[in-house]
C-alpha cells in the first residue's frame, strides 16, 4: 500500500471489489489538515479482513494496491487471525498513534498547513494548543508560532 494513499480510499475501493458485509481492518490512521493528508501505519502493508464463507476473496486481487492474499504454506487456505488479537493491534495502535502525534520540546517538525507549508524547524516551547518553533529563512532564523495542528514530527514524513 503507498504510504500516501488515504486509508478510507483503500477501504472503499475493497467494498467495491467485496461488498460491505464484512469488516476490513487497516491498522493506519489517515488525518487530514485542510488539504493535507497523512497515513501513519502501524503495519505497513497489511490489511485484514473478516472472512465470510460465501465472499470471493480473490477479487481484491484486481485492486493495485494488493499483491497477494496471506494463505497457509502450500495450500489455499486463508491465514486466519483472531478477533482478540484483532482488538489488542487496534488498542496498541491507538496508544502509538498517540504518542506518535504528540509533539514536545526539541522536537524537529514540518509545518503541513498555511504559509509556512512544508517549512521545517525545531519546537522551543509548546503552550496549551500552541507551539513555538524556530524556522529558518532567508532573512534569518525566527521562532513563530502555530497551533500544533499545524505541524508534523518530522520523522512521520518520511
Amino acid at each position: 500500500m503507498s504510504k500516501n494513499m488515504d486509508i478510507n480510499i483503500i477501504r472503499e475501493n475493497i467494498y467495491k471489489k467485496i461488498g460491505r458485509s464484512c469488516e476490513v481492518f487497516i491498522p493506519a490512521v489517515t488525518s487530514s489538515i485542510r488539504d493535507t493528508h497523512r497515513t501513519i501505519y502501524y503495519i505497513d502493508g497489511y490489511m485484514f479482513i473478516e472472512y465470510k464463507h460465501d465472499i470471493n476473496y480473490n477479487k481484491i486481487l484486481e485492486y493495485e494496491v494488493v499483491e497477494h492474499i496471506l494463505t497457509d504454506l502450500g495450500t489455499r487456505n486463508y491465514s486466519f487471525i483472531s478477533d482478540k488479537e484483532i482488538q489488542k493491534m487496534k488498542e496498541e495502535m491507538d496508544i502509538k498513534i498517540k504518542n506518535i502525534n504528540r509533539i514536545l520540546a526539541g522536537d524537529e517538525v514540518v509545518v503541513v498547513s498555511g504559509t509556512y507549508k512544508n517549512i521545517q524547524g525545531i519546537v522551543t516551547k509548546i503552550d496549551g494548543d500552541t507551539a513555538y518553533v524556530e524556522i529558518s529563512l532567508r532573512s534569518g532564523d525566527r521562532i513563530i508560532d502555530f497551533p500544533l495542528n499545524y505541524l508534523t514530527k518530522y520523522d512521520i514524513q518520511q
